[in-house]
């Protein structure tokens, strides 16, 4: 336990790693600005951008403070923010995402109720084309996820004694611009790894490090906007993943909290295997099918995984076309079923009328 000595301190240093985006980066420091607990400092580390960012930054005079690297890829910016970084706290928000007003004052809050915490998250929303989608992310989890070892200390502000790690890898809430930690906590664990600074999952392997470390505190608002967008690094799917498959064999190794979870981490990585793979054969990346469905386990490779494996091991130009036919038959048919619902759902409704 590492408390304040004193009154809880609310300083709060903000650290934005950037990376060629001019285009939204003013909104986001301005979401930061606009809290109702300021902050302290706002850092915005420019990792090596060739737009415009240091412009953007420039408006809001010495609000912001501008930082500018050579690129090294966000968690290692992250890094250097933090190392930059005088208050107490740090919170990080990533430069193409928004907080709404409340989110500093709201999660200072949870910790105020218990100084012993240093460590929390908010629940987060997807913003699409500017929209705030309705469903959070803490919505997606699964039945029992949020119950176990849940203690409430208010209205949906809840604290977990015991370690977070396993549940994490089953389903993962923690969005970078969620979390608010103290300065020592970060500086204890040893920061961001910076070897996995340009991987597709670079967070993952830090935030696994913050929910092993109880107790951890978690409010159930959506208090931050994650924006999904055509220049978003995690949308390359296959990519994460792979990525995702790094950080948890390094997990095994590095994290002696995953030693107790061990059965978990294996299970996942045969998962995302299995996902990858599939998903491989959707784009006709028959490289990523071949190297992955033999190291996937027969409890993790179905009837579907053999098929799209010997369809792989085909000349080229047989694989691609019997591909093509696999992939339009099951176009076909959820086509087919969607129908099929549209049309019951007419049939009920006129029903509900007669």
């Amino acid at each position: 336990m590492h408390a304040p000595a004193r009154s809880m301190k609310r300083d709060v240093s903000v650290i934005i790693p950037s990376y060629n985006r001019a285009h939204l980066i003013g909104e986001t420091i301005e979401s930061v600005l606009s809290q109702t607990l300021a902050p302290a400092e706002v850092i915005i580390v420019d990792d090596g951008s060739s737009d415009d960012t240091a412009g953007v930054v420039a408006r809001f005079g010495l609000r912001a403070r501008y930082h500018r690297i050579e690129n090294v890829g966000p968690s290692a910016a992250r890094n250097i923010g933090v190392s930059l970084a005088s208050s107490y706290w740090i919170a990080f928000c990533d430069s193409d995402d928004l907080w709404l007003p409340t989110k500093l004052e709201r999660q200072l809050r949870l910790h105020s109720l218990d100084p012993t915490i240093e460590y929390s998250f908010t629940d987060f929303s997807f913003i699409v084309s500017g929209e705030w989608l309705s469903r959070s992310r803490f919505a997606e989890a699964p039945i029992g996820f949020w119950e176990p070892g849940r203690r409430t200390l208010g209205n949906k502000i809840w604290v977990y004694d015991a370690s977070l790690y396993g549940r994490i890898l089953r389903f993962h809430p923690v969005a970078v611009p969620a979390v608010l930690m103290t300065k020592g906590l970060f500086d204890r664990l040893g920061g961001y790894d910076r070897r996995f600074s340009r991987s597709l999952a670079e967070d993952l392997e830090f935030t696994l490090r913050c929910v092993g470390a109880a107790p951890v505190g978690v409010l159930a608002e959506s208090l931050v906007g994650v924006r999904k967008h055509a220049g978003n690094r995690s949308s390359d799917n296959i990519g994460s993943w792979l990525d995702e498959i790094i950080i948890l064999e390094h997990a095994i190794a590095a994290h002696t909290i995953a030693q107790s979870v061990t059965d978990v981490v294996l299970d996942e990585i045969q998962v995302r295997r299995a996902l990858a793979a599939a998903r491989g054969f959707v784009l006709g990346r028959f490289d990523v099918i071949r190297e992955l469905v033999p190291l996937i386990d027969r409890s993790h490779r179905d009837w579907k995984l053999s098929i799209m494996n010997a369809i792989a091991s085909l000349p080229l130009p047989v694989a691609e076309a019997m591909r093509q036919l696999l992939v339009m038959a099951k176009e076909q048919f959820a086509r087919r079923v969607c129908l099929r619902s549209g049309v019951a759902a007419a049939i009920s409704k006129e029903a509900g009328k007669s």
